[in-house]
């Protein structure tokens, strides 16, 4: 709940009915100023540090989907590559869900939007894990939780240059991995 606030919050800013505004006569004429100061540009014009800052927010986000995207269609390449084990898992409404062993993965994953795959890392599992793993696993993505972190990328995107936005995603990959 608190995460869909969160996120509502930074998608709609708005104020409510029942809040107060204290108007400031000193501090935001001050930042104003601040960002009205105009720069020359070569060829006669002129740029403001406003719109400087969102010049360089744009760039940020161009560049934080990039990476998003890039790391996005790596995984799905490498997984490509991969050859596809013996095993396959099959879930709710007899749907199968294909496993991938990789060297050199610490813990079991999922990837994929419409057709998920299950990635385990080289190790010996008894039965009983890999039912923990399996089910685990099947959790992700009965609840669509792939979604729910790249719908969080793009938010973070935008946001890119907000601390607290990296923190929050720590804490719901965490509560999502619970």
């Amino acid at each position: 709940i608190i995460y869909l606030v969160f996120i509502l919050r930074m998608l709609f800013p708005f104020e409510f009915y029942f809040t107060k505004t204290v108007k400031s006569k000193v501090i935001l004429p001050m930042i104003r100023d601040f960002f009205r100061i105009e720069f020359n540009l070569p060829f006669s014009s002129s740029i403001t540090l406003f719109d400087f800052f969102i010049v360089i927010w744009i760039l940020g986000i161009i560049f934080k989907i990039f990476q998003v995207t890039k790391k996005y269609y790596d995984t799905k390449k490498i997984i490509r590559l991969l050859d596809y084990s013996e095993y396959s898992i099959t879930g709710k409404n007899n749907k199968e869900y294909p496993v991938i062993i990789i060297e050199g993965l610490h813990s079991p994953a999922v990837s994929g939007f419409r057709k998920p795959i299950i990635l385990l890392p080289r190790m010996e599992f008894t039965n009983q894990e890999l039912n923990y793993i399996f089910s685990h696993e099947l959790v992700h993505i009965y609840n669509n939780d792939i979604l729910a972190k790249y719908f969080y990328e793009i938010i973070l995107a935008v946001y890119w240059w907000n601390p607290v936005m990296y923190f929050f995603r720590n804490q719901m990959n965490q509560i999502i991995e619970l």
